[in-house]
């Protein structure tokens, strides 16, 4: 089974589906992100194989990728349901609304009902210990927030900013983490 890709983005359609240029092969993948043509991706694979249907669904986000899978797992939740879920709402802001058993945010996501936001809070809330960051601190964020619009405006891509916000250490402030996303992207 495939696990990983790394490639460019040759086309672009809607529903969230690519083909991805590996080295001059086309894979069709299923994608919450919404890359330009292009662009050079990384993705983290889910193969989803039944007796009628072999598909990719990819994610910029190893943990985003753990989040898919666990959101198949439930009861009447299938791969393009919880793609429709992380295209609506980043995965960190699920998990939060799972774990607060927050039902009206889970029923205002596509195709989620109230028996399935049920479901999802009782199949998943706290199962994803090894997902969760150290407590949100505001401050950190804001470093975070602080360091990826100014990487973006330097020209660096979406998909590489978020793979480098995860790497830096904000705890030494907006400056600092600025060098350390910046000594990142170089080396890559």
């Amino acid at each position: 089974m495939l696990a990983y890709l790394k490639g460019t983005v040759m086309s672009v359609y809607p529903g969230g589906r690519l083909i991805l240029d590996v080295q001059n092969v086309g894979y069709e993948i299923f994608t919450p992100t919404v890359p330009q043509i292009g662009e050079n991706l990384e993705f983290w694979i889910y193969t989803y194989v039944r007796e009628d249907t072999f598909s990719l669904y990819g994610f910029l986000d190893e943990k985003e990728k753990e989040v898919f899978v666990s959101l198949i797992g439930i009861n009447g939740v299938g791969p393009k349901s919880a793609l429709g879920i992380l295209s609506a709402v980043p995965y960190t802001q699920l998990m939060e609304q799972i774990e607060s058993e927050d039902i009206t945010a889970l029923c205002q996501l596509p195709k989620i009902g109230k028996k399935t936001a049920g479901q999802m809070i009782l199949s998943l809330k706290g199962k994803w210990p090894a997902l969760k960051t150290a407590e949100k601190d505001p401050a950190h964020q804001n470093i975070k927030d602080e360091v990826s619009t100014a990487l973006l405006r330097l020209g660096f891509r979406s998909a590489e900013v978020k793979s480098v916000l995860d790497k830096i250490d904000v705890k030494q402030g907006t400056k600092e983490s600025l060098r350390q996303a910046l000594s990142i992207l170089q080396n890559l």
